[in-house]
């Protein structure tokens, strides 16, 4: 897998789902190139929580979290 991959999961529903893909069709449409992006999407927080393992799920908050450490390292 590139390293330049975003892979997103997510637990925002349907809609939240559709209209990304609308947004992504919109981009083609206008020529443009899309990022490349792994998403796995969830219809609700509690459905991801039951397909996830214990080990993902933590490692899904470490890597929110050491995410958010890079963001407030660069804003300082």
């Amino acid at each position: 897998m590139n390293k330049n991959v975003k892979v997103r999961v997510t637990g925002d529903g349907a809609r939240e789902f559709f209209d990304r893909a609308r947004e992504h069709a919109r981009k083609l449409d206008r020529g443009e190139e899309l990022a490349p992006e792994i998403t796995v999407s969830f219809e609700n927080a509690s459905d991801m929580m039951r397909v996830l393992s214990a080990q993902r799920i933590r490692l899904l908050h470490v890597a929110r979290k050491k995410r958010l450490l890079c963001l407030i390292s660069l804003l300082a």
